[in-house]
């Protein structure tokens, strides 16, 4: 079953973006790709002659590879797989797997590596696959680049895969004329004394010697490699001393992380000396220059120990596939290096925010316990001169209540005093006069 399921994410991002630049299939994929099964124009982009070949004349099965008849040829059902670097590009394991069932469709000749393979045919081979996969305009030359490369590595492990992975078993997609034709290739004595001398170099120069991994990153690209720690880190991409390290080490129990390889130990032992030195000496170098200088730049065009993942950090080599000590970041480490810039920049802009909320929310807790005191202070105010005015209000009444049991005793009092007199008028207390009492005195008592 494809992979391409797992891409529609991709599809519907790019898709729109894309335009008219899916036709259908009976109507072609649009004038950028050339016709479809309706259309008789086939416009080809440049192949890897650009970029690998070197004029090699083309073999005696060139004449039957590419016929009229095929050039229109009609394309799968499958819906069409938007590409974009950074999402499905060229590294992932999935296109690798498509290009190479269309390599092995058409593999009409015992080719040994891409550049023995003629221009028609790796034409033919990329019209096949831009059937299925589509790109962006601007994306053209580096997805023509990144095809070819791919192709190149295609090739080259087909042929490896048949005569000795396989021992030599012939491939049900191949044909018996092809297969014997390469089994005789095999047999060359240059080609058997270069295969040795190949096998001397991957046992560092004797045969008696081990043949070490290469990695433990497994069947998966460095590239793929680096966007799953980005995401198992959280968007963060490694770098390229991280990657390195972790596509070339693996932790054993009690003895931690092994290197793959001695040549690995080496690059580890050192990268990680640099690195000690970089921080103990104060120096702010960029991690990914000091893997560049640990490895020694670049070696035939690639930097060692990063494979198809170099892109992700170098820029390409302006002289093709030579040497260069000279350290350039690639567009993407540039951008990666101003986005951790920028996001150091906003983490610390917004410490700063966080800091300025915390002293106003301080501020106004503060306000508010204040005034709450203040609130608290004028009721504990209001009510004590309400109890002060509740005594007065008491002391009042009682006032009050006293004055007027004081007029009530009174007015008792007086109405007994009344009733006392108004008795004495009964009573006989007039006398007739003494002669001896002096005349005309007195009065009588009632």
């Amino acid at each position: 079953m494809s992979n391409r399921g797992e891409h529609s994410a991709i599809r519907s991002r790019l898709g729109a973006r894309g335009g008219g630049r899916e036709g259908g299939r009976g109507g072609g994929h649009g004038a950028d790709h050339g016709a479809g099964r309706g259309g008789t124009t086939r416009v080809t982009q440049p192949s890897l002659d650009t970029y690998f070949d070197d004029d090699e004349t083309q073999g005696e099965y060139s004449e039957e590879v590419v016929p009229d008849s095929q050039v229109n040829e009609e394309a799968e059902d499958s819906g069409v797989v938007w590409m974009a670097p950074g999402e499905l590009w060229f590294d992932h394991s999935s296109i690798s797997r498509d290009i190479t069932n269309v390599i092995q469709k058409y593999f009409k000749s015992p080719w040994t590596c891409y550049t023995k393979v003629d221009k028609d045919t790796k034409d033919h081979w990329f019209t096949l696959f831009k059937r299925t996969y589509k790109w962006l305009p601007e994306f053209d030359h580096l997805a023509v680049r990144d095809y070819h490369a791919n192709a190149y590595k295609r090739v080259k492990y087909i042929h490896y895969q048949i005569t000795r992975k396989s021992n030599g078993r012939k491939p049900d997609w191949m044909s018996e004329k092809v297969h014997a034709d390469m089994m005789k290739h095999v047999d060359d004595d240059e080609f058997k004394k270069r295969s040795e001398q190949a096998k001397k170099n991957r046992r560092g120069g004797s045969l008696t010697n081990n043949v070490e991994p290469s990695h433990f990153q497994g069947s998966i690209s460095t590239t793929e490699a680096a966007k799953k720690m980005a995401k198992e880190s959280g968007g963060v991409m490694p770098t390229a001393g991280d990657l390195y390290l972790k596509t070339h080490t693996k932790e054993v129990p009690g003895k931690g992380k092994v290197p793959c390889s001695s040549k690995a130990k080496q690059i580890k032992e050192n990268y990680e000396k640099n690195v000690a030195e970089c921080v103990e000496k104060g120096i702010a170098k960029d991690p990914n220059q000091i893997y560049f200088e640990t490895v020694g730049g670049r070696k035939k065009g690639k930097v060692p120990g990063l494979g198809s993942g170099a892109s992700l950090y170098f820029a390409p080599s302006r002289r093709g596939g030579s040497s260069s000590s000279s350290y350039t970041p690639s567009i993407y480490s540039q951008i990666s290096s101003r986005l951790e810039e920028t996001q150091q920049q906003l983490t610390q802009k917004s410490i700063e925010l966080e800091t300025t909320k915390n002293q106003m929310l301080k501020a106004m807790e503060d306000d508010l316990l204040l005034r709450q005191r203040e609130r608290e202070e004028r009721e504990a105010e209001r009510l004590q001169h309400q109890r002060e005015m509740e005594r007065e209000r008491q002391e009042r009444e009682r006032e009050r209540q006293e004055r007027e049991e004081h007029a009530a005793q009174m007015k008792k009092a007086m109405e007994s005093y009344e009733r006392m007199f108004s008795q004495c008028t009964g009573f006989p207390f007039s006398q007739s006069q003494d002669p001896r009492d002096p005349t005309g005195g007195g009065t009588p008592l009632c």
